[in-house]
């Protein structure tokens, strides 16, 4: 099928772009600036509030997307 020239693909192959690390994500979740948020209102203090935990648990959620 194809609409508005993009051709759909039937098969979505697997990338291999390695797996998070929580050092990775605890390293981001340090570097973003207090007081801006997204669309969801989630802002970088309630993130941060608990680094180590928010970190483990976004990574398990990274690597499992």
């Amino acid at each position: 099928m194809e609409e508005d020239g993009i051709e759909e693909k039937e098969e979505i192959r697997d990338i291999a772009l390695g797996s998070w690390r929580v050092q990775e994500v605890n390293n981001a979740l340090k570097r973003t600036r207090a007081g801006k948020s997204g669309v969801d209102e989630f802002g970088p203090e309630l993130l941060r509030a608990d680094l180590e935990e928010t970190a483990k648990r976004l990574t398990r959620c990274y690597n499992r997307l």
